[in-house]
């Protein structure tokens, strides 16, 4: 894994200032992980990818990457009043009613996910992540943010080295959102084998 504030090899490396960046004028921490998030994955893949959005709440992370210019957006959340929100700013194709803390909803879907404002200020945690990857492809990225105080509590550092290869993926990115909070964007990428049609 790549030390915290490194960027990872790739794209990931050209553009951790650009997503840095964005939220340098943004004085809301939430605001800013987000916005760095999106920014990032804006740079990582072409915008009419399939994405989803875990954890969409009313969609400001979907309304977010509509600006950005992508255009299949599916959005996830447990909660049913905030999806309905979400329906309402019409920036997700899709959304999806599920829990995270639980099992997956179908196989490999989709080309890229995000997951912003989450992870610190839920019960979804590190141990979740496999569920999130499971409906993704192979080599898809995924772009999160992770609050200061889940990074430090949970010692994130660690536990993610520790996690890699046990739930099949690699960080490729961590840097530090601007802002009060100092919270994390992390990328990681998935490579778990999708399975084949028809295979056991």
């Amino acid at each position: 894994m790549n030390n915290e504030d490194n960027a990872g090899a790739g794209k990931a490396r050209s553009n951790g200032s650009a997503a840095s960046a964005s939220g340098n004028s943004v004085p809301d921490p939430l605001q800013s992980g987000r916005e760095a998030a999106c920014m990032l994955l804006s740079k990582l893949v072409a915008d009419d990818v399939s994405v989803i959005d875990f954890g969409c709440g009313s969609g400001d992370a979907g309304v977010a990457l509509q600006g950005l210019g992508f255009s299949r957006l599916a959005g996830l959340d447990t909660s049913s009043e905030k999806l309905k929100s979400a329906e309402k700013r019409q920036c997700y194709n899709q959304t999806i009613h599920h829990d995270l803390t639980l099992a997956g909803t179908g196989g490999a879907a989709f080309e890229a996910g995000i997951c912003t404002n989450v992870m610190g200020f839920s019960e979804v945690g590190l141990e979740h992540l496999a569920v999130m990857l499971a409906m993704l492809k192979a080599d898809a990225p995924l772009v999160l943010t992770v609050s200061n105080e889940m990074w430090e509590s949970a010692d994130w550092a660690v536990a993610l080295d520790t996690a890699q290869t046990e739930d099949h993926f690699i960080v490729e990115y961590i840097n530090t959102v601007p802002g009060p909070d100092k919270g994390r964007v992390v990328l990681i990428r998935n490579t778990a084998m999708e399975a084949e049609p028809g295979g056991h």
